[in-house]
């Protein structure tokens, strides 16, 4: 009946709705990671700039304890301690770089999956939509009644929302056939 094919249509529509759904969630919760790590990368950024700030003064330091070891008026201890303050700040540093281009790397490789998966979604929508229109037109000729010859209708025994039996006459058709008779003289 009209209603059956309605309520498939609507359960075909939520199937391809609920699909959509999680695979929109999964891009978001990518994007939130993006954005997420961005925000870090800023961050790291940041701190890089204060930590170079940082390491050109103890590289000063250093350079001034160097003069001053090598007039002996600072300890080799206190020497020690510069150098290896400023070869720490130096570490940390390059370390700092190192975790800064890694979060870009891993921006980048998050950009291209979301990019991936809003293709591999567009393609599946087009899949179930392209299934969606097919069943829908297969349900909408599964209702459809065909004469068996051609004909005119003459009788309508039935109407639309009328409960119709297996045996029940929904029209009556006359068939067309030609009456004419040719003949010759």
């Amino acid at each position: 009946s009209q209603a059956d094919l309605l309520l498939a249509k609507k359960e075909l529509l939520q199937l391809m709705n609920l699909t959509t759904a999680a695979s929109s969630f999964d891009i978001q919760r990518n994007v939130l990671d993006k954005e997420r790590l961005r925000t870090e990368l800023m961050q790291q950024k940041v701190a890089l700039a204060s930590a170079e700030v940082q390491l050109e003064n103890l590289k000063n330091e250093w350079n001034h304890a160097k003069d001053l070891h090598a007039q002996e008026l600072l300890s080799d201890s206190q020497y020690d301690l510069a150098e290896k303050t400023y070869t720490g700040a130096q570490a940390a540093v390059n370390e700092r770089k190192n975790l800064i281009i890694d979060l870009g790397k891993t921006i980048q490789t998050i950009e291209q999956l979301i990019t991936s998966s809003q293709e591999i979604e567009e393609a599946k929508l087009d899949i179930d939509r392209t299934t969606l229109q097919r069943s829908i037109a297969k349900l909408e000729q599964d209702w459809i009644i065909r004469a068996p010859t051609d004909g005119t209708v003459t009788a309508i025994q039935k109407r639309q929302g009328e409960m119709v039996g297996s045996s029940d006459s929904i029209i009556t058709l006359t068939e067309s056939k030609s009456d004419t008779v040719i003949t010759y003289l």
